[in-house]
């Protein structure tokens, strides 16, 4: 019987696993919590549901499909699924000669990952015990490749990719009074602002608007601003009301530092140029990085004052994105990294 949350993407995805030719391969996915696409954690929609779509879509060899318990699979992903229960699942596949990976986009092994830390002790034991177990271990950041490469010697790098619909849209920059800065995230983590909030209310006031496209209204109360709720459907769209994305981060803080490039990488695919901290992910890319707060005003200045420079950034950003974090080049990564071990039985 399908889970009564299964949406329009479940279902074809059902109906595809149903109908795939003998002899292919499966690729299993077990998540934490199965929602409808619009309602899932970004991870697993970025991580698990456009993987499926893609690898169904493109490869003739592999079929993919959320995991079903007596169904049979090649290879079974855990993507954040670790827990005691998750560990003894994938031992038993493990047994029976089927393929295991762990699929992970967060540090939850770092001493002090955050300074009000939602990571607990048990987690850090179970995803260390999950990592070593395993025959393959995904990450999406250089900076998790080398935490986790110290459990399990089969790491590999696949990014968060970035869907074909943010590139069909370009925003197309003007000379306005006026200009638009967008911070888009988790509300929680909007506080992280506060320390530019000064540079933009003492200098900018009359010259910017800030917009929050968050989960929900992040009650800041140190700034003047517009919130916008995040809906994922048309976050393209709503991305193009701003002129410049800033993404302040708190690098001090380990968690922070193995925060994916799709952060910026969704502003930056629409054609606005980005300001941030300087994230591991982040680097070698076409978005400005302040290293401190004379970085932000100095960069800011630059930005504001110049709509050549945001037209050539936002062009740079575009190409970046588009030739490192399409589907069509992480998804190929993961068909390899599937036929890889499929190989290797």
């Amino acid at each position: 019987m399908i889970n009564k949350y299964v949406d329009l993407f479940l279902i074809r995805d059902f109906f595809q696993a149903l109908i795939s030719r003998e002899g292919n391969y499966k690729i299993g996915w077990v998540v934490p919590r199965a929602s409808p696409y619009k309602r899932v954690m970004a991870s697993t929609r970025i991580r698990v549901y456009d993987i499926i779509n893609f690898i169904n879509s493109y490869s003739t060899d592999l079929c993919s499909s959320l995991y079903r318990k007596y169904s049979h699979y090649d290879v079974v992903v855990f993507q954040k699924a670790f827990s005691k229960r998750y560990q003894d699942i994938a031992t038993s596949l493990m047994e029976k000669g089927i393929k295991v990976v762990f699929d992970i986009n967060v540090n939850y092994v770092s001493k002090n990952i955050t300074r009000n830390s939602t990571v607990t002790n048990q987690q850090t034991k179970d995803v260390k015990r999950m990592v070593s177990l395993v025959d393959c271990v995904i990450v999406s950041t250089r900076y998790l490749y080398d935490i986790y490469k110290k459990y399990n010697s089969n790491i590999v790098l696949i990014e968060e990719s970035i869907p074909a619909s943010f590139f069909r849209y370009s925003k197309e920059h003007t000379d306005n009074d006026v200009l638009k800065l967008v911070y888009c995230g988790y509300s929680a983590k909007a506080l992280e602002i506060k320390p530019i909030a000064d540079i933009l209310k003492e200098k900018y006031a009359k010259k910017v608007d800030l917009i929050t496209i968050c989960d929900k209204d992040p009650e800041l109360d140190f700034i003047k601003y517009k919130y916008v709720w995040y809906d994922y459907a048309k976050l393209p769209e709503i991305l193009l009301k701003g002129d410049i994305c800033i993404a302040p981060r708190d690098i001090t803080v380990e968690y922070n530092l193995a925060h994916a490039f799709t952060k910026i990488g969704y502003p930056m695919s629409v054609g606005l140029c980005v300001l941030a901290s300087p994230v591991p992910s982040y680097r070698n890319s076409p978005a400005i990085l302040c290293e401190d707060l004379d970085d932000w005003r100095n960069k800011l200045n630059d930005l504001i004052t110049s709509i050549d420079e945001r037209m050539s950034l936002a062009k740079l950003g575009r190409e970046y994105c588009l030739e490192n974090y399409s589907m069509d080049i992480i998804g190929k990564k993961y068909i390899e990294c599937f036929n890889n071990l499929i190989q290797s039985r």
